[in-house]
């Protein structure tokens, strides 16, 4: 048998089913006591519960006020009749204290989304939920369970800072609408982060497929504004007090494609429309249309708040007309629809209690009545405003308002002209700035530059003094090397006095083969020429007197040559440059 036709025709069954060999009936009170795990400071806790639900000095809780109690729970009729057959063993139609403990256990685990089983209550291993019986009474359908809660995202939106927060609930959401419009469909909704009439909601679902996800926000976003303009609205000490259901909007994210609905809080009534965003308006009562002029006037003009439907004073699904027509959904019409609703509106007591602008009346005011020190509760007659001066006040609005809107208008052009020049002055300051940086930067290059080109003109010209003592160097050294060769080969130095004597008398000493070698000669001389160039030497030195001339000597020697000497020109030249003998204090070279 499928176990959702077990559950309804025998739920007994269904719950043996479920914990198989634990069954209620073989259950002892010492069994039921440990299988609950009450703690010592909750016993007192449970003792006045259930004092509370079987009445004062009572051991057993019948069945009857059993149901009673149990509905304040909250939960659905099916989900308490398996608490109930689990925990009345025998089908004995009441509950001892440990049997009652043990139901609320049960009711706790489905307060919080889990299967009131026994299976479940001994594989919880963290600190049992405290019940809750704070309704009184269950209006929710049979087809409510916690066991089909589902996760979702619950955005609120916060006039204060204007900005969008969510958290994360767990919800169960109805299977079937209680009420349909023309575009959504309305559930019943429970959360499950909230307790007593705080968790009873109404999720407001499309019904056509693609509706814009903005129209759900700014649905929301009015209906929260609308209750700071109540909020105002009730310090002037009005009679009746004016009030928004809290609205937010739900992601079911469990579900595909993440649906999107608007959820506010349930409250129970028949609901009424009292105006529209156009140009009807039921002046029945007074408060709600009193309230939209409030909000024109108070706003300086700025928007209007109409569309007022709901439970007695306590409104929902509000229509916001702005004057420049944006924001607040399609149902924004703007000026115009500011206008269709002055046009039909018919001012009442509570209009003049708010000293707002008198408007056309239409007919005898009905609805609420201003108590007051003259009043007594009578009804307070007005004077009826004449077509003519409605026209003229209409005229003088449309006036104010073109007004204002070209006023808007140029003081949108005159921020649109501000904002557009502090652009281009911050554009010119950044490329003045960009300009100061370049400049900055090749001022810094240049001077780099320079200093590193003066760096390499003193590296350069450190490296050509060092190139140029060097060569001098080399060249004093080559000039001093040829120096010293020089006087090897004149066999002193050339510039002293005494260079002719030492060379006068040094030519006795060189050998024949010193001669050859030092005249050039191509062939050594002869003994007999020797000889001969010694004699001459010697006549050349004596006819002198020891003060022989080397030009003499040397033309002696010319004489005692012999003609195949090749260079005797050159020998000529080398000896025509030794220096005089005319010093007389030289002495005379020692003969041979």
């Amino acid at each position: 048998m499928h176990a959702a036709a077990l559950l309804q025709q025998n739920p007994v069954m269904a719950v043996q089913k479920v914990v198989g060999q634990f069954q209620p009936e073989s259950l002892t009170d010492s069994k039921l006591r440990e299988m609950v795990r009450l703690l010592p400071e909750e016993v007192e806790h449970f003792r006045k519960m259930f004092e509370l639900a079987a009445g004062s000095g009572q051991t057993t809780l019948q069945g009857r006020l059993a149901v009673s109690f149990f509905a304040r729970s909250g939960l659905p009729q099916q989900t308490l009749k398996i608490v109930w057959a689990t925990c009345d063993r025998g089908q004995k139609g009441f509950l001892t204290r440990s049997e009652f403990v043990l139901a609320a256990r049960l009711v706790a685990l489905a307060q919080v989304g889990l299967r009131p089983t026994l299976e479940q209550l001994l594989t919880y291993k963290q600190k049992f939920p405290i019940p809750k019986f704070e309704l009184p009474d269950n209006i929710y359908t049979d087809d409510f369970d916690v066991s089909e809660s589902e996760r979702a995202i619950k955005h609120e939106y916060d006039t204060t800072t204007q900005k969008w927060r969510r958290t994360l609930v767990n919800v169960v959401i109805d299977r079937y609408a209680f009420a349909e419009g023309a575009m959504r469909a309305a559930y019943h909704m429970r959360d499950l982060s909230a307790s007593g009439e705080k968790s009873q909601f109404v999720a407001k679902i499309a019904k056509v497929i693609g509706t814009p996800v903005a129209q759900y926000f700014d649905d929301v976003r009015m209906q929260t504004e609308a209750q700071k303009w109540a909020h105002e609205f009730n310090g002037k000490n009005v009679p009746k007090r004016v009030e928004f259901i809290a609205a937010y909007v739900m992601e079911l994210i469990d579900r595909p494609s993440r649906p999107i609905c608007g959820v506010e809080l349930f409250v129970p009534g028949q609901y009424v429309k009292y105006n529209n965003n156009w140009d009807w308006s039921d002046d029945r009562r007074n408060t709600p249309q009193a309230f939209s002029h409030f909000t024109w006037e108070a706003s300086n003009h700025q928007l209007l708040i109409c569309d007022i439907q709901g439970v007695a004073d306590k409104y929902t699904d509000p229509q916001i007309h702005s004057i420049n027509g944006g924001g607040y959904g399609q149902g924004n019409l703007g000026m115009k629809g500011i206008m269709k609703f002055l046009e039909s509106h018919t001012c009442n007591h509570i209009c003049r209690f708010l000293k707002l602008p008198a408007k056309a009346s239409k007919r005898t005011d009905v609805g609420t009545v201003v108590m007051g020190a003259n009043l007594q509760g009578t009804h307070v007659p007005h004077q009826t405003k004449s077509p003519g001066k409605m026209e003229e006040v209409v005229r003088n609005l449309q006036m104010q308002w073109q007004q204002q809107l070209q006023g808007l208008q140029q003081q949108a052009q005159n921020i649109a002209m501000a904002k557009l020049n502090a652009e281009r002055r911050k554009m010119q300051e950044q490329h003045m700035l960009e300009q100061k940086e370049q400049q900055r930067l090749l001022e810094m290059e240049r001077r780099r530059l320079d200093e590193e080109k003066m760096r390499w003109l003193e590296s350069e010209k450190k490296k050509l003094g060092e190139q140029m003592e060097r060569k001098l160097e080399d060249e004093r050294r080559r000039v001093e090397k040829e120096d010293i060769q020089e006087f090897h080969v004149a066999g002193g130095p050339l510039d002293r006095p005494s260079a002719g004597k030492s060379m006068r008398g040094s030519h006795r000493q060189v050998a024949s083969a010193g001669l050859t070698e030092l005249l050039g000669l191509k062939t050594p001389l002869s003994p007999h020429s020797e000889a001969n160039l010694e004699a001459a030497g010697a006549a050349a030195g004596g006819s002198r007197g020891g003060r022989p001339d080397s030009l003499h000597e040397l033309q002696l020697q010319k004489d005692a040559l012999p003609n195949d000497w090749v260079r005797f020109e050159e020998a000529q030249t080398f000896f025509s440059v030794l220096p005089g003998c005319s010093d007389a204090s030289a002495p005379a070279p020692a003969p041979a």
